[in-house]
């Protein structure tokens, strides 16, 4: 009964199957991750439910402070144009004579 059927049938037949099962696959496979994403969505919307309902941080107080800080005045200064350390009290370079 079988022995009539030629081999290229059988090949097809054996893609076709190959090809449902792989199909079938990928769909659980698409499935799952849907699921896992759901999950996840689920998990951030309850994280951002109940940071809705706290108090936010108070970190401000970190950042701004009410002390003065010390600025520091360049004890040199370096010409633009000839890379020469000239004084800080200097206006203008003494290597090239370019205004700093």
């Amino acid at each position: 009964m079988f022995s009539d059927i030629p081999p290229m049938a059988w090949v097809i037949l054996a893609l076709g199957l190959a090809w449902l099962a792989l199909r079938a696959w990928q769909k659980r496979q698409a499935e799952a991750r849907a699921e896992a994403r759901e999950l996840r969505m689920a998990e951030l919307m309850a994280e951002r439910e109940k940071m809705a309902h706290e108090p936010p941080p108070s970190s401000i107080g970190a950042v701004v402070s009410d002390s003065k800080v010390p600025v520091e005045e360049p004890k040199e200064k370096r010409c633009l144009g000839c890379r020469t350390v000239n004084p800080a009290s200097s206006t203008t370079c003494a290597g090239c004579g370019l205004e700093l």
